[in-house]
């Protein structure tokens, strides 16, 4: 996940130096509330957040406390839920008890003190030991966080007004969160400050729509839905909103004895559509989805170093798997960055999609020249601008409406440079403007162009050299035509048919020689078998032939063929 956006709004830098020693945090920096507001705005793709439950207290290190959020951000990337409560003077501290007794050494009612008086009193850890930390001001803490991450307060005692007030003394309205346990405190806070925004607590649809009836807007809310389980309806209608979801994993998944099942419980929490994850231990929370957030990603090793690995063939190579629009599966609509995430989540791939132009000369990812079948819009995509387009919603293939926009070529590769390669079939965006886009956007390293014929080819490859073709070479005299046009056999990978066919073996042979790598497509043949043990089985022959790359539109389950096979790598020849 890593993936921080708008670039121009949010920076994530790491390397800050930490109040308490030379630290290297890191950090999420903000520039205002209007960062924070695109920081948390729902986009699909978008890399998951974890937000430690009181600062991420262990051994050593008590909740509440700067130190403790230090030493979480020296690890990883994460924002904070804090306690503001009260003394008997009126200063705001950071305290989740109203009593003092289980996390510090001293004894009796927080509001019975005054901050002075509080200043004698060590935190302890959650193991009990007193450690050398003192009872933090909120002041102290909203300061600390400006510029390294965003704070998430809870309510305790604070009187509404005077939480307001300090706040905008501190300035801190661009890197906090207020928890709204109701519409009306949220309409309070909104109505004396817009720029404020809220981690509000929306457990029902009943509940979002008193939101939406309290006037507060929905780009400044993040929803809380506490229980991790039958939200997947709520969590659509959020994110048709643009707005993401908090689910807190403590309660339910922290508690579960079983290591491996609470382990594997995380993971499956973002691929069901959590954005954010609140969590009392997020070290274990990060490792346990670092899959998802990473993604399967084409190996950076082999791949992102050097793209001409990625098409070469060679003895012993493992299977490529290429999702076909970005594979097709229920929730998940083609052409959609969820879609390619989800795929991601599961197993390594590049992905076929399909770049279409706007009326105002924007390139959507779309298959259809027309929007009936994929959209719940009418008409032609070249009849509609890109801001029209955007107010549409994709359909997935049993042709349910979901919360996923049309998105853009540019947006595409912003979110797959360093995860994947995208592969543009054609469509109707003139050659000349492919070309001339990936040769502005400096993608050549992120991108393969599907080319019918050697002439298309020798197109792009004398404008840019650099470009790398998914090339139709279904014989041998095709193949002889890609040799005459002069493209280096290094800038392609070989489309060879959908189906494997025995007359395959020598053309596929002949590519080897060449060091092409060859791809099969099962989209309009294997993928169209309705036995899964059939299809299994197809998809195991298309890697004994001798091909390296299986495109598909089910990817996840090509995957799992290849896995189960114990085909690890092409052998044959």
């Amino acid at each position: 996940m890593k993936y921080f956006r708008p670039f121009f709004l949010l920076l994530v830098l790491i390397g800050n130096v930490g109040a308490f020693g030379q630290v290297k945090l890191n950090t999420i920096r903000i520039k205002d509330h209007k960062a924070l507001q695109e920081f948390f705005r729902y986009t699909p793709g978008k890399r998951p957040l974890l937000c430690a439950h009181r600062g991420g207290a262990m051994k050593g290190y008590p909740e509440n406390c700067i130190a403790t959020f230090e030493h979480t951000l020296s690890k990883m990337q994460a924002f904070f839920e804090v306690d503001p409560r009260l003394t008997k003077d009126s200063v705001v501290v950071v305290m989740h008890d109203a009593t003092l007794d289980r996390t510090t050494n001293g004894k009796g009612k927080i509001a019975d003190y005054t901050w002075a008086e509080l200043q004698q009193f060590k935190l302890k850890d959650p193991e009990g030991q007193i450690s050398s930390y003192g009872i933090p001001l909120l002041k102290d803490v909203l300061n600390w966080a400006k510029g390294k991450t965003i704070l998430m307060l809870d309510k305790k005692n604070v009187p509404m007004p005077m939480l307001l007030k300090l706040i905008e003394k501190e300035k801190a309205e661009g890197h906090i969160l207020i928890s709204s346990y109701s519409p009306e405190e949220a309409k309070f806070y909104y109505e004396r400050n817009p720029k404020l925004m809220f981690e509000a607590f929306i457990k029902t649809e009943e509940k979002m729509r008193e939101y939406e009836a309290a006037g507060v807007p929905w780009k400044n809310i993040v929803a809380y839905l506490s229980q991790p389980t039958g939200r997947k309806k709520l969590m659509d209608e959020l994110h048709a909103r643009q707005v993401m979801c908090i689910l807190y994993t403590t309660p339910f998944f922290e508690k579960i004895k079983d290591e491996q099942q609470r382990l594997s419980s995380y993971p499956q929490l973002i691929r069901d559509g959590a954005d954010v994850l609140l969590s009392d231990h997020v070290f274990e929370v990060e490792t346990a989805i670092r899959e998802v957030k990473n993604l399967k990603h084409m190996d950076a090793k082999d791949y992102t170093r050097s793209t001409a690995a990625f098409f070469s063939h060679t003895r012993g190579v493992t299977p490529l798997i290429s999702g076909h629009r970005g594979g097709v599966v229920p929730g998940y609509p083609e052409n959609s960055i969820a879609a390619f995430e989800h795929t991601l989540s599961y197993t390594s791939a590049f992905f076929e999609v399909d770049p279409r132009i706007t009326k105002d000369s924007v390139i959507v990812l779309m298959h259809d020249a027309t929007l009936e079948r994929t959209t719940n819009g009418s008409g032609k995509v070249a009849d509609f601008s890109f801001e029209q387009l955007k107010k549409l919603r994709l359909k997935d293939l049993n042709g349910k409406v979901t919360a996923y926009g049309i998105p853009s070529l540019k947006e595409a590769l912003a979110w797959g440079k360093g995860k994947t390669i995208l592969n543009f079939d054609k469509k109707d965006v003139p050659l000349e403007m492919t070309a001339r886009l990936i040769g502005e956007w400096k993608v050549e390293e992120q991108v393969m162009l599907t080319v019918h014929n050697a002439k298309e080819a020798q197109f792009y490859h004398q404008i840019n050299p650099k470009i790398r073709f998914s090339a139709f070479i279904l014989t041998e005299q095709a193949m002889q035509e890609y040799e005459d046009a002069g493209i280096p056999w290094s800038n392609v990978m070989a489309y060879v048919g959908p189906k494997v066919k025995p007359e395959n073996k020598a053309l596929i042979n002949q590519l080897h020689a060449r060091g092409v790598r060859c791809m099969i497509s099962a989209a309009s043949s294997y993928d169209k078998l309705t036995d899964a043990a059939g299809r299994k089985a197809a998809y195991q022959e298309i890697i004994n032939s001798g091909a390296e790359v299986v495109e598909s539109d089910l990817p996840i389950e090509v995957a799992k063929a290849v896995q189960e096979s114990g085909s690890a790598a092409v052998e044959q020849e």
